[in-house]
């Protein structure tokens, strides 16, 4: 006969199995049907709102009884004090009425304001927190901690770098898993992304992985100009330009140095962020322009 013993195993294991689906640092919520993760590190709404959308997620909003015990829990493995968290409601589109970042309005959600609230202080509070099962309007530029959700959808599955995102392609010369992203971005906001995949901005270590990631660039942008500039993990954080990885190692250290001919040159001082040209030559580049960038992970990255 079946067990209950049996019955708990078997619920165990298909939690365990559910939980791997997206990535190792969400936690999966049977009774919201997704992963959910909680970001002790304060920021403003609109970093937590990027955030979570980098990480393939969406800011958590206390829609239903389900999701606001969900947020609970999440909230109280906290480390540090959590006395309230940002959530994905706002009125930044019209002021005064708040919905979600899915289009649902507050009032029809099964929450309360706290005493004295709303009170749109200083005519400057349009986004919520969420405090021990009630709500208060905030400003925005607050720095709080929020959840991140993301709703499990039939199409998902992880692919051999260990992630959701089709975007990244393996590598079998390099070991590693490349993205190369066509919207440019400045290099710190291009290093946010990567680290939010799950990744950093691409190291070269050798000959070889330069030829590899020559080689995807290539195939994306085949009658690319030799002098397009792609961001990778290169920067130099003082004047004597001494250029390091992302990972803290000199370029020597790191394996591969091989600048085009005549750089660095920091041309117009400032060009302290590196970048590779479509020849996988490296270049100095202004950290705030915005360029295309390339991601590297390792298959593993997001998986226990």
């Amino acid at each position: 006969m079946f067990s209950i013993q049996h019955l708990v195993l078997l619920l165990t294991f298909y939690g365990m199995i559910e939980s791997k689906l997206f990535r190792s640092d969400y936690r999966y919520h049977r009774e919201v049907d997704g992963w959910l993760k909680l970001h002790d590190v304060p920021g403003t709404w609109h970093d937590a709102r990027q955030r979570c959308y980098m990480e393939g997620a969406a800011l958590a909003s206390p829609v239903d009884a389900d999701m606001q015990y969900a947020l609970r829990s999440e909230m109280n493995k906290s480390l540090t004090e959590c006395a309230g968290i940002y959530v994905g409601v706002h009125s930044l589109y019209s002021k005064g009425y708040f919905y979600s970042l899915e289009g649902v309005p507050l009032s029809q959600m099964r929450v309360q304001w706290m005493p004295g609230e709303p009170d749109n202080a200083d005519s400057n509070e349009d986004c919520v927190a969420y405090v021990d099962g009630k709500v208060a309007d905030v400003n925005c530029s607050e720095l709080l901690p929020f959840v991140c959700y993301k709703k499990k959808t039939e199409n998902m599955s992880v692919m051999p770098c260990g992630t959701i995102d089709r975007g990244y392609e393996f590598s079998a010369r390099t070991g590693s898993c490349y993205k190369l992203h066509k919207t440019p971005q400045a290099w710190a906001q291009a290093f946010k992304v990567c680290s939010a995949e799950g990744g950093y901005l691409a190291i070269i270590n050798s000959s070889d992985e330069a030829s590899a990631l020559k080689n995807i660039y290539s195939r994306r942008y085949p009658n690319a100009s030799r002098s397009d500039v792609t961001y990778i993990g290169l920067i130099s954080w003082s004047k004597d330009l001494v250029w390091r990885t992302v990972h803290g190692q000199t370029l020597e250290e790191a394996g591969y140095a091989d600048w085009e001919k005549g750089q660095p040159d920091n041309s117009s001082p400032g060009q302290r962020c590196g970048g590779m040209f479509t020849n996988a030559k490296l270049d100095d580049y202004w950290c705030d322009r915005v360029a295309k960038f390339l991601c590297e992970k390792e298959p593993d990255s997001l998986q226990d």
